[in-house]
């Protein structure tokens, strides 16, 4: 039988509450409760017993020590308790709840089903909407039951059965329900948060929304004695901007300011942080969320008050690197993105499953998946016997069809570093080989001719003839500090995650700037590469053992907004665009390059002080064919070090000029280029000409 996956599609949504009707009217009293604040918990509801599973959460709620909110509806002449129920919004059948409502009317208590007309009727208040959405799954034997399953259990939910016009693929809509609780006690509220994640109440999801204060509270794992010096001496202000972690090409400024500047004008890209919820928060409005915003910061009190909490935090402090807002103390790589958030925290015994169906989800764009973790999946305890077993799962069949980008973070384990394969066992690691799936290590150090990689990050096979399974690193390895919520700071130790969500943005930007380009994963994947900044193959006269660990090196996001139609050369300190022809007939790389494969070249520091060595990026497609097989090994590229090259290589342009490339500092070769195809035919094209 085959697996069902399932597509998510957000339709439209709109608000249930219903405070009058034709048989209920509010008596006008004030409602209890205070809904002043802004943090509390959101709940979300999807597939069936939608009205038990609603109950269960109340009673949760309230057995936490919060008091629900009630209004007082007046019961009509031939009303119905259940009918001033569901004029409140709240999903069939309306039973689950009339414990509840004849507990809070114990004045018709032994005669709930026999009360008068006009009276006053008091029922919880909460903040009910529902999304209408579509899910999509692949046809398999039972279909049919299915279906029908469907539309029996899911009855509370309104589900529509679209029409049968697909070879491959059912589809159905229905109403998914979300409940907003509004607790003005932020630790109050986010011990609810953590009931329900612990809570074996079936198809719920919930997100903890943050408080609003003038008073901003710095959390962090560090001492307090630190924390308390940063907090005097201003060490979080004036803006912080994110991409100065990385120590990009200075000489790239101006092309990459121009593409900046194209790119912003774009559609945002979408990008979903598959890791803990994401909490509302002004500094990412208005690319998430739609009611936590503020203005322009300029000074605020800072103290410390708790440590940095993994599973409330991280999600947050990843959508800042990525995408915070200008004016908010810290400026994101790329914030010309829009978020959804997926809670892979959660404990979820079909995690697995929950997490395929989403990425089956048929997306009109090239959307990023940021997984800033790894899955378990269905392998042993010491992962995949033979890599070909990885494909039997639910994991392995999602990957083989999937068009967007995966960005991950490589494991991080403090036992030393673990060697990534095709038989690790998590997801999305283990198909680190496929062309829309990209593994991210960090640096500790990450400055030009000085990158140091994170030592217990995982790494890539050794032996250079193999497919690298980690592709690329970014900052990560030091302290990385950011909004967790719309009135806190925190700071943490860096690493894999911040380093993979340093990645998705700066893929961000390039889609954004070039999107009639990228529009592959494979394209992506092989540029994100070429643009890093390769590791130096020597650290003080002896070979670097970073050196291996990593197919490419350290990306630099400026040198990635370069016009990849173009073929970038760097002459001293200058970068120039030409267009690229033909190598010369005599060009050499060595017995093992072919020039057509070539993709960089780049002088690096040599072994000693004064000399250079030559370092080659390249593509991997005449290594084996059998590795593009379904496609593993697309993207996939080859480094290699001290090249000899020889006096006679040289290259056209398609205007006639000669290049010697040994004259040169760094080469990068067209995405597009095609050997003597002058003018360029290619169908595709940039935004526009500004960087030609």
């Amino acid at each position: 039988m085959k697996c069902v996956f399932l597509a998510v599609h957000i339709i439209v949504s709109t608000t249930l509450i219903a405070l009058t009707s034709s048989f209920a009217q509010s008596e006008g009293r004030p409602s209890e409760g205070d809904t002043s604040h802004s943090s509390g918990v959101v709940v979300s509801f999807d597939g069936g017993l939608v009205s038990t599973n609603l109950s269960r959460i109340l009673d949760l709620i309230e057995g936490a020590g919060v008091t629900i909110p009630t209004r007082a509806l007046r019961l009509q002449p031939g009303g119905s308790v259940c009918q001033l129920v569901l004029s409140m919004g709240y999903p069939t059948p309306c039973e689950p709840f009339l414990p509840r409502v004849e507990k809070l009317n114990g004045q018709f208590a032994g005669r709930f089903t026999n009360i008068p007309a006009d009276a006053y009727i008091r029922l919880p208040e909460i903040d009910l909407t529902t999304t209408w959405q579509e899910k999509s799954f692949y046809r398999m034997e039972n279909t049919k039951k299915y279906l029908d399953g469907v539309k029996q259990n899911w009855a509370s939910s309104s589900p529509v059965i679209l029409p049968d016009n697909d070879e491959y693929v059912r589809s159905f809509q229905y109403s998914r329900y979300r409940a907003s609780f509004t607790i003005s006690d932020f630790a109050l509220a986010q011990k609810v948060y953590l009931l329900i994640l612990e809570s074996d109440i079936p198809n719920t999801t919930a997100s903890l929304r943050g408080p609003e204060s003038s008073t901003v509270t710095l959390h962090s794992p560090i001492d307090k004695g630190t924390v308390e010096t940063a907090c005097k001496s201003g060490a979080l202000w004036p803006e912080v901007n994110y991409i100065d972690l990385f120590d990009s090409d200075p000489d790239v400024d101006e092309f990459y300011k121009i593409a900046r500047d194209q790119g912003a004008k774009s559609d945002p890209v979408p990008i979903h942080l598959m890791d803990g919820p994401l909490v509302e928060s002004g500094n990412l409005f208005p690319v998430f969320g739609s009611t936590v915003k503020f203005e322009t910061i300029k000074n605020h009190d800072c103290k410390w008050s708790e440590p940095f909490v993994q599973e409330r935090d991280h999600a947050n402090l990843l959508a800042g690197i990525i995408a915070s807002q200008a004016n908010t103390g810290f400026v994101g790589i790329w914030p010309n993105v829009s978020f959804s958030s997926f809670d892979i925290v959660k404990k979820d015994p079909d995690l697995e499953a929950h997490v395929m169906n989403h990425l089956s989800g048929l997306n009109p764009s090239l959307d990023i998946y940021l997984f800033a973790s790894e899955l378990k999946v269905n392998a042993g305890p010491r992962g995949f016997s033979n890599e070909n077993k990885r494909f039997r799962t639910a994991a392995g069949s999602v990957i083989r069809g999937f068009t967007n980008i995966i960005v991950t973070a490589a494991p991080f384990d403090s036992d030393g570093p673990v060697t990534l394969d095709a038989k690790y066992g998590n997801f999305p690691q283990t198909w680190g080989d496929y062309d829309s799936v990209i593994v991210v290590s960090s640096c500790e150090d990450c400055r030009r001719d000085l990158a140091t990689l994170s030592e217990n990050a995982a790494v890539s096979e050794s032996d250079g003839s193999a497919v690298k399974f980690v592709h690329v690193a970014a900052p990560g390895g030091e302290y990385i500090t950011g909004w967790i919520n719309n009135s806190s700071v925190a700071t943490t130790q860096g690493g894999t995650s911040q380093a993979a969500a340093s990645v998705a943005a700066v893929i961000s930007s390039m889609i954004s700037a070039y999107p009639l380009v990228y529009k592959k994963p494979v394209f992506i994947k092989y540029r994100i590469q070429v643009c890093s900044y390769p590791l130096n193959a020597y650290r003080d006269g002896v070979d670097n053992l970073d050196f291996g660990k990593i197919a490419a090196g350290v990306v630099d996001p400026k040198v990635c907004m370069l016009d990849p139609l173009k073929t970038w050369i760097k002459v001293g300190h200058s970068w120039k665009s030409v267009d690229f022809a033909a190598w010369s007939k005599e060009s050499n790389f060595g017995t093992h390059l072919d020039p057509s494969n070539i993709l960089r070249v780049v002088k690096m520091p040599g072994k000693l002080d004064g000399e250079a060595e030559w370092r080659i990026y390249s593509t991997r497609m005449s290594d084996d064919r059998r590795e593009f097989d379904a496609g593993r090994g697309m993207g996939a590229i080859k480094q290699s070090r001290d090249v000899e090259i020889s006096a006679d290589t040289k290259f056209t342009t398609c205007d006639g000029q000669e290049y010697d490339l040994l004259e040169l500092n760094d080469f990068i070769k067209a995405i597009d280029t095609r050997p003597s195809s002058c003018p360029k035919t290619s169908s595709i094209r940039s935004n526009d000409n500004a960087l030609n």
